[in-house]
C-alpha cells in the first residue's frame, strides 16, 4: 500500500487548512483530496517516477522503550540510484506503530520497487536515561498505515499572526 499526494483541484499546500481552527471535517476532507491510496500486491512493481513522493509503510510494527530512539536511513545502494527516504528520519522514544517511509525519486529515471524490498535501515540509539515525554502523544503514534501529517501543529501564532480566533 502506498499513498501519494495528488493536486485534485488544490492550487497549493496551505497550513491554515490544517490548523486547530479547522473543523475535523475540513481537515479530513483536505487529507482525502490530497492523498491517493494505491494497493500494491507483493508480486507487482511500483514505479516511483522522478519528482514523485510516496508514503509507504514498513512491514514492521515497532514499540520503542523510553530510553531508545530510532534513526531511519536509506541503504546506500538505493540512495545511489536516486531513492531518498531521509525526510522523516527520527523515531522518538516511546513510539509505537508502523514506520512510514517518505520515498522520493531524486534521479532522472523511474525506480521499480516491490513490497518487502530492503530499501531502508534503522539504527537504534540508547539515550542514556528515560525520556520524560510530554503526555501528549505523537501525531503518528499507533499508526497502522501512512497518513498525512499536521503541518500546522503548534504554529497557529505564526499562521494567524497571534490571533488564534481568526482562521481565514
Amino acid at each position: 500500500m502506498a499513498k501519494m499526494p495528488r493536486a485534485r483541484g488544490l492550487s497549493h499546500v496551505d497550513p491554515r487548512r490544517h490548523s486547530a481552527n479547522s473543523t475535523e471535517h475540513e481537515i479530513e476532507e483536505g487529507r482525502r483530496q490530497k492523498l491517493e491510496r494505491h494497493e500494491i500486491p507483493f508480486d507487482e512493481e511500483f514505479l516511483l517516477h522522478p519528482g514523485m513522493l510516496a508514503l509507504v509503510p514498513t512491514l514492521e510494527w515497532i514499540v520503542l522503550p523510553q530510553d531508545i530512539q530510532g534513526v531511519v536511513t536509506a541503504r546506500s545502494s538505493w540512495a545511489r540510484e536516486g531513492l531518498n527516504i531521509a525526510t522523516a528520519t527520527f523515531i522518538g522514544p516511546g513510539y509505537c506503530g508502523i514506520i512510514t517511509l517518505e520515498l522520493s525519486n531524486l534521479g532522472q529515471i523511474p525506480i521499480a520497487l516491490f513490497p518487502g524490498m530492503r530499501i531502508a535501515q534503522i539504527a537504534f540509539l540508547e539515550i542514556g536515561k528515560k525520556y520524560d515525554k510530554n503526555p501528549k502523544r505523537s501525531q503518528f503514534s499507533l499508526s497502522f498505515e501512512p497518513q498525512a501529517g499536521d503541518i500546522s501543529r503548534d504554529d497557529d501564532a505564526f499562521i494567524f499572526g497571534g490571533d488564534r480566533r481568526t482562521n481565514r
